[in-house]
């Protein structure tokens, strides 16, 4: 069975990739592996209290099992959640090497400037040091219920 790994930061752009996620999981019968990477030290968005490392593990953890809620509230997707401290290129590629990911998911949002303004930190990482393919979804993108087909590819490579 393929796996993909559905990047989050829990942001809008990274929602909507979710959904563009779970909808090619589906068209491909594929298993799901919904991770966020985390660092030290961490405030709670919410509150800026700081979070020792088991508390934002487990913060993490609920956030996860939140969004799978929210996007797959009835179980149609064979999903499983992860976190992981480290920087968050490092820690995606890790993950997706650890569990043989067949591809990678990830939102971009679209803020920034010069090379950010297409390409985010993350996604400019992943695309530069990825053996595995990354799939970028747009934040602005419509992710309709059923994927048919791709209207563009863009190939990086170095």
């Amino acid at each position: 069975m393929e796996t993909i790994l559905i990047a989050t930061d829990f942001s809008s752009a990274a929602r909507n990739a979710i959904k563009y996620g779970l909808e090619l999981s589906k068209s491909l019968n594929a298993k799901v592996i919904l991770f966020n990477a985390y660092q030290f030290p961490s405030t709670h968005p919410e509150s800026m209290i700081y979070l020792p490392g088991t508390d934002l593990e487990k913060l993490r953890f609920q956030q996860l099992a939140t969004e799978a809620e929210t996007f797959d509230s009835h179980a149609t997707v064979a999903l499983e959640t992860q976190c992981k401290q480290g920087p968050v290129g490092e820690a995606i590629l890790s993950v997706a090497a650890d569990k043989n990911v067949s591809v990678i998911v990830i939102g971009m949002k679209r803020t920034g400037k010069e090379l950010r303004k297409y390409f985010g930190t993350t996604v400019t990482l992943l695309s530069k040091q990825s053996s595995i393919p990354v799939i970028v979804v747009p934040a602005g993108l419509s992710v309709g219920c059923v994927i048919t087909a791709f209207r563009g590819i863009v190939l990086a490579f170095s």
